[in-house]
Protein backbone atom coordinates (compact mmCIF):
# COMPACT_ATOMS: atom_id res chain seq x y z
CA UNK A 1 0.00 0.00 0.00
CA UNK A 2 2.84 2.47 0.82
CA UNK A 3 4.75 1.57 -2.40
CA UNK A 4 8.08 1.16 -0.58
CA UNK A 5 9.20 -1.33 -3.22
CA UNK A 6 8.80 1.21 -6.02
CA UNK A 7 10.76 3.86 -4.11
CA UNK A 8 13.54 1.34 -3.44
CA UNK A 9 13.98 0.86 -7.15
CA UNK A 10 14.31 4.65 -7.68
CA UNK A 11 15.39 7.31 -5.16
CA UNK A 12 16.62 4.92 -2.43
CA UNK A 13 18.74 3.04 -4.94
CA UNK A 14 20.39 6.28 -6.10
CA UNK A 15 21.08 7.29 -2.49
CA UNK A 16 22.67 3.89 -1.83
CA UNK A 17 24.95 4.36 -4.87
CA UNK A 18 26.12 7.80 -3.66
CA UNK A 19 26.95 6.31 -0.22
CA UNK A 20 29.13 3.63 -1.82
CA UNK A 21 31.02 6.25 -3.90
CA UNK A 22 31.74 8.29 -0.75
CA UNK A 23 33.10 5.21 1.05
CA UNK A 24 35.47 4.40 -1.86
CA UNK A 25 36.69 8.04 -1.96
CA UNK A 26 37.46 8.03 1.79
CA UNK A 27 39.33 4.74 1.42
CA UNK A 28 41.55 6.21 -1.29
CA UNK A 29 42.27 9.24 0.92
CA UNK A 30 43.37 6.97 3.79
CA UNK A 31 45.64 4.89 1.55
CA UNK A 32 47.33 8.01 0.11
CA UNK A 33 48.40 9.31 3.54
CA UNK A 34 51.75 8.26 4.96
CA UNK A 35 52.69 7.40 8.51
CA UNK A 36 53.17 11.06 9.42
CA UNK A 37 49.76 12.04 8.09
CA UNK A 38 51.18 14.05 5.14
CA UNK A 39 49.50 13.95 1.78
CA UNK A 40 51.20 11.92 -0.92
CA UNK A 41 52.93 14.24 -3.40
CA UNK A 42 51.31 12.34 -6.28
CA UNK A 43 47.92 13.60 -5.18
CA UNK A 44 48.90 17.25 -4.55
CA UNK A 45 48.04 18.16 -8.11
CA UNK A 46 44.40 17.35 -7.48
CA UNK A 47 44.12 20.54 -5.44
CA UNK A 48 45.88 22.75 -7.99
CA UNK A 49 42.77 24.75 -8.72
CA UNK A 50 41.96 25.35 -5.04
CA UNK A 51 42.86 28.59 -3.30
CA UNK A 52 45.72 28.12 -0.86
CA UNK A 53 45.17 29.24 2.71
CA UNK A 54 48.90 29.52 3.39
CA UNK A 55 50.15 33.11 3.91
CA UNK A 56 51.95 34.60 0.95
CA UNK A 57 55.58 35.53 1.22
CA UNK A 58 56.55 39.13 1.91
CA UNK A 59 58.06 39.44 -1.55
CA UNK A 60 54.87 38.41 -3.36
CA UNK A 61 52.77 40.81 -1.30
CA UNK A 62 54.86 43.95 -1.72
CA UNK A 63 56.32 43.55 -5.17
CA UNK A 64 59.21 45.70 -6.46
CA UNK A 65 59.87 49.05 -4.78
CA UNK A 66 59.02 52.20 -6.73
CA UNK A 67 61.86 54.67 -7.06
CA UNK A 68 61.00 58.00 -5.47
CA UNK A 69 62.45 61.15 -6.93
CA UNK A 70 62.68 64.64 -5.46
CA UNK A 71 64.10 67.86 -6.78
CA UNK A 72 67.47 67.65 -5.06
CA UNK A 73 68.05 63.90 -5.27
CA UNK A 74 66.54 60.45 -5.02
CA UNK A 75 65.51 59.21 -1.61
CA UNK A 76 68.04 56.69 -0.40
CA UNK A 77 70.60 57.63 -3.08
CA UNK A 78 74.20 58.66 -2.56
CA UNK A 79 74.83 61.93 -0.65
CA UNK A 80 74.26 65.07 -2.71
CA UNK A 81 77.23 67.17 -3.83
CA UNK A 82 77.41 70.45 -1.91
CA UNK A 83 81.02 71.56 -2.41
CA UNK A 84 83.82 70.83 -4.86
CA UNK A 85 87.51 71.61 -4.90
CA UNK A 86 89.78 70.43 -7.66
CA UNK A 87 91.66 71.22 -10.84
CA UNK A 88 90.02 73.08 -13.70
CA UNK A 89 90.59 70.86 -16.72
CA UNK A 90 88.17 72.30 -19.28
CA UNK A 91 85.64 75.02 -20.02
CA UNK A 92 82.40 74.37 -21.87
CA UNK A 93 79.44 76.24 -23.33
CA UNK A 94 76.19 74.96 -24.81
CA UNK A 95 73.60 77.38 -26.06
CA UNK A 96 73.23 80.04 -23.41
CA UNK A 97 74.80 77.84 -20.72
CA UNK A 98 78.45 77.79 -19.76
CA UNK A 99 80.64 76.27 -17.12
CA UNK A 100 83.77 74.37 -16.21
CA UNK A 101 84.87 70.77 -15.77
CA UNK A 102 86.44 70.32 -12.33
CA UNK A 103 88.52 67.19 -11.63
CA UNK A 104 88.05 65.82 -8.11
CA UNK A 105 89.29 62.40 -7.03
CA UNK A 106 89.78 61.19 -10.58
CA UNK A 107 86.30 62.28 -11.69
CA UNK A 108 85.49 65.29 -13.87
CA UNK A 109 82.37 67.20 -12.81
CA UNK A 110 80.61 69.48 -15.29
CA UNK A 111 79.46 72.50 -13.31
CA UNK A 112 77.43 75.38 -14.72
CA UNK A 113 78.41 78.89 -13.61
CA UNK A 114 77.31 82.42 -14.36
CA UNK A 115 79.37 84.15 -17.04
CA UNK A 116 81.13 86.39 -14.53
CA UNK A 117 82.01 83.50 -12.23
CA UNK A 118 83.38 81.36 -15.04
CA UNK A 119 85.56 84.23 -16.25
CA UNK A 120 87.06 84.58 -12.77
CA UNK A 121 87.68 80.85 -12.36
CA UNK A 122 89.25 80.46 -15.82
CA UNK A 123 92.20 82.52 -14.58
CA UNK A 124 92.90 79.94 -11.84
CA UNK A 125 94.24 76.40 -12.06
CA UNK A 126 92.41 75.09 -8.99
CA UNK A 127 88.75 75.81 -8.37
CA UNK A 128 86.62 75.85 -5.26
CA UNK A 129 82.86 76.10 -5.62
CA UNK A 130 79.71 75.66 -3.60
CA UNK A 131 77.37 73.34 -5.47
CA UNK A 132 73.61 73.05 -5.86
CA UNK A 133 72.68 69.68 -7.35
CA UNK A 134 69.38 68.96 -9.08
CA UNK A 135 68.65 65.26 -9.59
CA UNK A 136 66.24 64.24 -12.35
CA UNK A 137 65.28 60.99 -14.04
CA UNK A 138 67.51 61.77 -17.03
CA UNK A 139 70.58 62.82 -15.06
CA UNK A 140 72.04 65.31 -12.62
CA UNK A 141 72.82 69.02 -13.05
CA UNK A 142 75.42 70.87 -10.98
CA UNK A 143 75.31 74.65 -10.46
CA UNK A 144 78.38 76.32 -8.97
CA UNK A 145 78.87 79.46 -6.91
CA UNK A 146 81.93 81.15 -5.46
CA UNK A 147 80.26 81.87 -2.12
CA UNK A 148 77.83 79.90 0.01
CA UNK A 149 75.66 83.01 0.33
CA UNK A 150 75.19 83.05 -3.45
CA UNK A 151 74.17 79.41 -3.51
CA UNK A 152 71.66 80.00 -0.70
CA UNK A 153 70.23 82.97 -2.59
CA UNK A 154 69.99 80.82 -5.73
CA UNK A 155 67.98 78.23 -3.80
CA UNK A 156 65.67 80.95 -2.50
CA UNK A 157 65.10 82.30 -6.00
CA UNK A 158 64.13 78.93 -7.52
CA UNK A 159 61.59 78.42 -4.75
CA UNK A 160 59.43 81.08 -6.44
CA UNK A 161 56.90 79.75 -8.91
CA UNK A 162 58.04 80.34 -12.48
CA UNK A 163 61.71 80.89 -11.59
CA UNK A 164 63.95 78.04 -12.75
CA UNK A 165 67.70 77.50 -12.40
CA UNK A 166 68.55 79.34 -15.64
CA UNK A 167 66.54 82.43 -14.68
CA UNK A 168 68.06 82.41 -11.19
CA UNK A 169 71.56 82.29 -12.70
CA UNK A 170 70.64 85.18 -15.00
CA UNK A 171 69.55 87.24 -11.98
CA UNK A 172 72.82 86.52 -10.19
CA UNK A 173 74.77 87.34 -13.35
CA UNK A 174 73.25 90.77 -13.87
CA UNK A 175 74.35 92.09 -10.45
CA UNK A 176 76.01 91.03 -7.22
CA UNK A 177 74.16 89.04 -4.58
CA UNK A 178 73.88 92.06 -2.29
CA UNK A 179 72.57 94.26 -5.10
CA UNK A 180 70.06 91.58 -6.10
CA UNK A 181 68.78 91.24 -2.55
CA UNK A 182 68.43 95.02 -2.30
CA UNK A 183 66.55 95.16 -5.61
CA UNK A 184 64.11 92.46 -4.46
CA UNK A 185 63.54 93.93 -1.00
CA UNK A 186 63.01 97.44 -2.35
CA UNK A 187 60.97 96.27 -5.32
CA UNK A 188 63.32 97.70 -7.93
CA UNK A 189 61.60 96.19 -10.96
CA UNK A 190 63.80 98.01 -13.43
CA UNK A 191 66.89 96.38 -11.96
CA UNK A 192 65.30 92.94 -11.82
CA UNK A 193 64.11 93.05 -15.42
CA UNK A 194 67.69 93.69 -16.57
CA UNK A 195 68.27 89.94 -16.17
CA UNK A 196 67.73 87.86 -19.28
CA UNK A 197 64.30 86.23 -19.38
CA UNK A 198 62.88 88.17 -16.43
CA UNK A 199 59.75 90.10 -17.30
CA UNK A 200 57.75 92.59 -15.31
CA UNK A 201 55.34 90.02 -13.85
CA UNK A 202 58.14 87.74 -12.71
CA UNK A 203 59.98 90.69 -11.17
CA UNK A 204 56.83 91.69 -9.28
CA UNK A 205 56.38 88.11 -8.05
CA UNK A 206 59.95 88.03 -6.81
CA UNK A 207 59.51 91.31 -4.97
CA UNK A 208 56.23 90.32 -3.36
CA UNK A 209 57.11 86.74 -2.38
CA UNK A 210 60.72 87.26 -1.28
CA UNK A 211 60.70 90.73 0.23
CA UNK A 212 60.07 89.51 3.77
CA UNK A 213 62.19 86.38 3.40
CA UNK A 214 65.22 88.37 2.23
CA UNK A 215 64.76 91.35 4.53
CA UNK A 216 67.17 89.76 7.03
CA UNK A 217 69.84 89.44 4.34
CA UNK A 218 70.45 93.19 4.26
CA UNK A 219 70.68 95.94 6.79
CA UNK A 220 67.23 97.47 7.24
CA UNK A 221 67.03 100.84 5.56
CA UNK A 222 64.90 103.64 6.84
CA UNK A 223 64.25 104.87 3.30
CA UNK A 224 63.09 101.52 1.89
CA UNK A 225 59.77 101.68 0.08
CA UNK A 226 57.06 99.06 -0.04
CA UNK A 227 54.89 97.86 -2.91
CA UNK A 228 51.97 97.59 -0.49
CA UNK A 229 52.43 100.45 1.98
CA UNK A 230 52.12 103.75 0.10
CA UNK A 231 51.94 105.97 3.16
CA UNK A 232 55.19 107.69 2.08
CA UNK A 233 53.15 109.70 -0.45
CA UNK A 234 51.41 111.52 2.40
CA UNK A 235 54.70 113.09 3.48
CA UNK A 236 55.36 114.79 0.12
CA UNK A 237 54.78 118.53 -0.27
CA UNK A 238 52.80 117.94 -3.44
CA UNK A 239 49.35 116.50 -2.82
CA UNK A 240 45.93 116.13 -4.38
CA UNK A 241 45.40 116.51 -8.11
CA UNK A 242 48.97 117.73 -8.88
CA UNK A 243 50.39 114.59 -7.24
CA UNK A 244 48.03 112.30 -9.11
CA UNK A 245 48.75 114.05 -12.39
CA UNK A 246 52.51 113.75 -11.80
CA UNK A 247 52.24 110.04 -11.11
CA UNK A 248 50.11 109.37 -14.16
CA UNK A 249 52.49 111.29 -16.42
CA UNK A 250 55.56 109.39 -15.19
CA UNK A 251 53.74 106.05 -15.48
CA UNK A 252 52.81 106.91 -19.06
CA UNK A 253 56.53 107.43 -19.73
CA UNK A 254 57.20 103.84 -18.63
CA UNK A 255 58.44 104.31 -15.07
CA UNK A 256 57.44 101.92 -12.29
CA UNK A 257 55.63 102.89 -9.11
CA UNK A 258 58.63 102.56 -6.79
CA UNK A 259 60.87 104.49 -9.18
CA UNK A 260 58.37 107.34 -9.28
CA UNK A 261 58.05 107.47 -5.52
CA UNK A 262 61.84 107.44 -5.06
CA UNK A 263 62.16 110.29 -7.53
CA UNK A 264 59.47 112.40 -5.86
CA UNK A 265 61.01 111.80 -2.44
CA UNK A 266 64.43 112.80 -3.76
CA UNK A 267 63.02 115.98 -5.26
CA UNK A 268 61.21 116.78 -2.02
CA UNK A 269 64.47 116.35 -0.07
CA UNK A 270 66.56 118.51 -2.39
CA UNK A 271 67.91 121.95 -1.38
CA UNK A 272 65.35 123.87 -3.42
CA UNK A 273 62.24 121.72 -3.92
CA UNK A 274 59.56 123.06 -6.29
CA UNK A 275 56.41 124.68 -5.01
CA UNK A 276 53.71 122.24 -3.99
CA UNK A 277 51.35 123.45 -6.73
CA UNK A 278 53.95 123.60 -9.52
CA UNK A 279 53.38 120.20 -11.13
CA UNK A 280 55.51 121.09 -14.18
CA UNK A 281 58.54 121.78 -12.00
CA UNK A 282 57.99 118.54 -10.11
CA UNK A 283 57.86 116.68 -13.40
CA UNK A 284 61.11 118.25 -14.68
CA UNK A 285 63.00 117.57 -11.45
CA UNK A 286 61.65 114.02 -11.19
CA UNK A 287 62.72 113.25 -14.76
CA UNK A 288 66.16 114.73 -14.10
CA UNK A 289 66.59 112.48 -11.07
CA UNK A 290 65.32 109.40 -12.91
CA UNK A 291 67.67 109.99 -15.83
CA UNK A 292 70.62 110.07 -13.43
CA UNK A 293 69.44 106.98 -11.57
CA UNK A 294 69.16 104.90 -14.75
CA UNK A 295 72.34 106.19 -16.39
Amino acid sequence: GLQIKRLGNGGLGELNLQTKRLEKHCARRLISRGAGGETNPKHQGANKGQTSLEPRSETSQRGPKTRQVRQHGRIGSDPMIGWLQGERIDAWSQGGRQGLVIACGGVGYEVQFTGSHRARLEAETRCTAWIHQVQRDDGSNLYGFLEKRERDLFRTLISVNGVGPQMALALLDCCSADALVEAIVEGDLRQLTQAQGVGKRTAERLAVELRNRLSDWKTPSTDALSLVDRSDLKTLPIQGDPLEELQQTLEALGYEDLEIRRAMRAVAGSENPPESDDSDAWLRESLRWLSKATA
